[in-house]
């Protein structure tokens, strides 16, 4: 059955495991949005990005996620990991929580709070009076489900790879990109071609006006493709997350 006191028991081991990391990670990133904020106030840029912001949270993320099980890396540490009083489901989630909501919140909340201070300070000693361009709700939404879907990849490859599993994972996305580019241009083609493009390898897929974009819209029920891309990416986290259960329940250290 599974225990919340457990639970919490394994999440707090991966935080003193991870803490003084954790913690010189917030040192860096505020030293790092407060130089940002000074370049505002000397103008040498116009304002500050959260896009930037979210993409070092979201890179913070993916390096928790690679490595929250990096005791199972070493023999030793790896049986005393598994020999800790929790079930693997207990294990599980205390993992996944502390690589994903814990590890973002805390990276959102020190970049908005070191960007608020330091902006307010600004204002303060300067006859600067900027204003804060804090994200709105929509953009924060979109910013936590593209970094839930791709800490999917770096949670399972933390299961299935025992070495570099950041490295690998990467590597790993990129080349399925790559693959998934391919095919799609090539089913793309297919529709607005047909056969005959295929076989005269005419790969050239040009949209140069709006008879192409009506072309390639009776090609495809464009109203069914977005469905299936939604359920796909909608799914895809959610079988990666439930492979990488089954993975660390039967690794073998």
């Amino acid at each position: 059955m599974f225990s919340i006191k457990r639970f919490f028991e394994q999440f707090k081991i991966i935080w003193m495991q991870n803490n003084q990391r954790i913690f010189l990670n917030i040192g860096i990133l505020s030293l790092l949005i407060i130089f940002i904020n000074f370049l505002i106030f000397n103008q040498y840029i116009d304002k500050f990005n959260f896009g930037f912001g979210g993409f070092i949270i979201a890179f913070m993320t993916f390096i928790s996620s690679a490595n929250v099980f990096s005791s199972l890396q070493q023999t030793s540490s790896g049986i005393h990991y598994y020999m800790t009083p929790a079930t693997i489901a207990e294990k599980y989630a205390a993992a996944w929580f502390y690589s994903s909501f814990f590890t973002i919140l805390v990276y959102s909340i020190t970049v908005i709070l070191i960007y608020i201070a330091s902006v307010s300070v600004g204002n303060l000693f300067t006859d600067n009076d900027l204003n804060l361009n804090l994200p709105n709700t929509e953009m924060l939404w979109k910013g936590l489900l593209g970094i839930l879907f791709y800490h999917s990849f770096f949670f399972l490859g933390a299961t299935v790879f025992k070495k570099n599993p950041f490295l690998k994972t990467l590597l790993c996305i990129i080349l399925f990109l790559m693959v998934f580019g391919v095919i799609t241009k090539i089913i793309m083609i297919w529709f607005m071609g047909g056969i005959e493009d295929m076989n005269s390898y005419q790969w050239n897929l040009e949209i140069n006006d709006i008879s192409d974009l009506e072309k390639l819209s009776k090609s495809f029920d464009l109203e069914t493709i977005e469905n299936i891309a939604k359920m796909t990416l909608t799914s895809i986290p959610v079988i990666f997350w439930v492979i990488a259960y089954f993975k660390l329940k039967t690794r073998q250290i």
